[in-house]
């Protein structure tokens, strides 16, 4: 049993190989990540995550830093952060597990802000740099991407200038 435990991580280790290959959508390599490590994760098994843990890391952590919570459902960012937490226990007392964290605070913050910008609590003043958008509605496919997005705009008073 043992065995076949590790040749499915090795097979499902050398898939993900070859898609991170392929991709160059930051966001869409860590949602590949993501579901790799959600598979490691759940074979309950310590020795075989802690060994195959490591080999994606370097890049895990890059594109976790980098992700971008507006192109993706609020919903799958929590669990990708929910998750970067927990490997981050996999590193105690090290620059990965620093960076893991810090990186997942970063992001939780920004989600926060995604949030509070779909349920029309950003006020117009703070979108400054970014749509202005009351209702956001997504679409999600295989990958969990945003495939689609309705805009809604806030109606201005005529008494300032606005530019959109």
């Amino acid at each position: 049993m043992g065995n076949n435990i590790i040749n499915e991580v090795d097979k499902k280790t050398a898939e993900v190989k070859a898609k991170l290959h392929s991709i160059t959508s930051p966001n869409k390599s860590l949602i590949i990540l993501y579901e790799y490590y959600r598979f490691l994760l759940a074979l309950n098994n310590t020795q075989i995550t802690e060994a195959y843990i490591p080999e994606f890391i370097p890049s895990y952590s890059d594109h976790f830093k980098n992700f971008d919570p507006y192109c993706t459902h609020p919903s799958l960012t929590q669990l990708i952060i929910e998750q970067a937490e927990h490997i981050a226990d996999f590193f105690p007392d090290s620059e990965i597990e620093n960076s893991l964290r810090a990186s997942s605070k970063k992001l939780a913050e920004r989600l926060n802000e995604l949030r509070s910008i779909i349920k029309g609590g950003a006020s117009p003043d703070a979108l400054i740099g970014r749509s202005a958008l009351t209702n956001i509605q997504s679409y999600m496919y295989s990958l969990q991407l945003m495939t689609r997005l309705i805009i809604s705009l806030l109606k201005f008073p005529r008494t300032k200038k606005n530019f959109i």
